[in-house]
């Protein structure tokens, strides 16, 4: 088995410098109770430049040869369709059955899909800073504060885990 790392380091630098400036927005919106939608927004995007995904894709095709995987994050599909599009196929197979996006999963993709509203923003950033203030800061790690917030929040994914576990 060979392995080959794909993320592209100057997107990686400038994921880095936004997680930095997220946290500190994160911060200050749950301290203050107030929210720049605009500096969320300008973070967001400077975080998530278009061409970052399509550079990952052309690295990992030309990598690729006979059957392989590539393991991501929920950016697999963008990757795969970028896959296709240099000519190559490629599919997805998700092995999380019951996820949840997180508010600031969501935020995002409204933004890259040009669906969102300053309304629409702001509640999720609002649900963010209380997913962070409720789940993260008493928890052990991000999963952990996933796997609470799923349960209180998400009533139906509760009965399916607990049914998983019978």
């Amino acid at each position: 088995m060979k392995i080959n790392c794909y993320k592209d380091v100057d997107h990686y630098h400038l994921q880095m410098d936004a997680a930095s400036k997220i946290a500190s927005l994160t911060l200050k919106a749950s301290a203050t109770g107030e929210i720049d939608v605009k500096e969320w927004i300008k973070t967001l995007k400077e975080s998530a430049p278009s061409e970052a995904s399509m550079i990952e894709a052309e690295y990992i095709a030309f990598k690729a040869y006979g059957k392989t995987v590539c393991v991501t994050g929920i950016s697999g599909w963008k990757i795969a369709n970028n896959i296709k599009r240099i000519g190559y196929p490629a599919r997805v197979k998700c092995v999380e059955k019951l996820y949840h996006f997180k508010p600031l999963e969501i935020l995002e993709n409204l933004l890259e899909y040009g669906n969102l509203t300053d309304e629409m923003a702001e509640k999720l950033i609002r649900n963010h800073v209380e997913f962070v203030r409720s789940y993260v800061l008493s928890s052990r790690s991000l999963d952990e504060a996933y796997q609470r917030w799923i349960l209180n929040k998400h009533k139906h994914s509760r009965l399916l885990l607990h049914a998983k576990t019978l």
